[in-house]
């Protein structure tokens, strides 16, 4: 089972998270079968910044016989990257099974052909893997970990989640004959706004910065060890984590009080295997996660 990444508070002003209980121009297709409840992500982000996305669904249809997997389906731009994702699942009995969300081009494809992408975003499509028998009012929860990309502006990020049984007989979930989602539901236009990344160079005076700030490690790729740097703009206690893109941590770098400054630490990645890695900096309410890869 992948576990998320603890949550933690967000820098002020940057990360604020938006709840909709009432989804922005959600519709509700053919059955009502996957129903989204929630909607969970930043408002704001950096550029290169890792996030998560997070949905939680409603199945309001037993399965008894066939365990279906859950399908998830989000819009972004083109040049956000998948880092991982995740999802648990339970109804009215209690725990019904969590696991991973694979990239599936299929229902990449199928999410496309039923809502065209604009210029510059793109569908990224998840299945689970596995499926899972249920009762009635299964309650589902997604987290999609994504590395956003280097364009700034305004996105209206998109949502759609449905499962594999809702496979008509012509094109996947498709209904025939037309371009509408059969048995799935959808939100879009969940904006965002992507900002620039600032270098610790910019914001720093006479050796003290004026907002915290964590670097892209460098080198990256990088084999077996990487530098970060970061900049803490008051005394605060600071934490440096490096986990995995299961949530897990495979190394704690930083944990104490720093004073105003700019800091950098080495991680040594002797004992891991090739693979993408998280590192999440915390001091004080300001908290950011950035990716790097180990290419052994």
């Amino acid at each position: 089972m992948r576990q998320p990444i603890p949550n933690t508070p967000n820098q002020a002003g940057n990360r604020n998270r938006l709840m909709f209980w009432t989804m922005t121009l959600c519709i509700c297709l053919i059955w009502s079968a996957c129903l989204i409840i929630e909607i969970e992500m930043p408002s704001t982000a950096n550029t290169g910044e890792v996030i998560d996305l997070r949905v939680v669904a409603q199945e309001n249809v037993a399965e008894s016989s066939t365990p279906w997997k859950g399908v998830f389906s989000v819009l972004v731009p083109e040049d956000w990257d998948f880092v991982s994702a995740e999802y648990t699942a339970s109804d009215m009995n209690g725990d019904v099974g969590s696991g991973s969300l694979d990239v599936s081009p299929e229902w990449t494809d199928s999410t496309e052909k039923a809502i065209p992408a604009p210029s510059g975003m793109k569908w990224i499509g998840t299945i689970s893997d596995e499926g899972y028998l249920h009762a009635d009012t299964l309650i589902a929860e997604a987290i999609m970990r994504l590395q956003v990309g280097q364009t700034t502006g305004d996105f209206g990020i998109g949502y759609v989640v449905t499962k594999e049984s809702y496979f008509p007989t012509c094109d996947w979930f498709m209904t025939c004959g037309s371009s509408s989602l059969n048995g799935a539901d959808s939100s879009m236009n969940n904006m965002i706004t992507v900002m620039g990344t600032t270098g610790i160079e910019d914001v720093t005076e006479k050796g003290i910065p004026s907002q915290f700030v964590l670097e892209q490690n460098y080198p990256n790729p990088f084999n077996p060890s990487t530098t970060i740097r970061y900049a803490v703009e008051e005394a605060t206690p600071v934490r440096l984590r490096v986990f995995d893109v299961g949530g897990r941590e495979v190394a704690q770098l930083v944990n104490e009080t720093k004073s105003p400054g700019v800091y950098e630490t080495k991680f040594e990645a002797d004992n891991l295997p090739s693979g993408i890695y998280l590192y999440r900096l915390e001091a004080g309410e300001f908290s950011e996660t950035r990716s790097m890869i180990l290419n052994r």
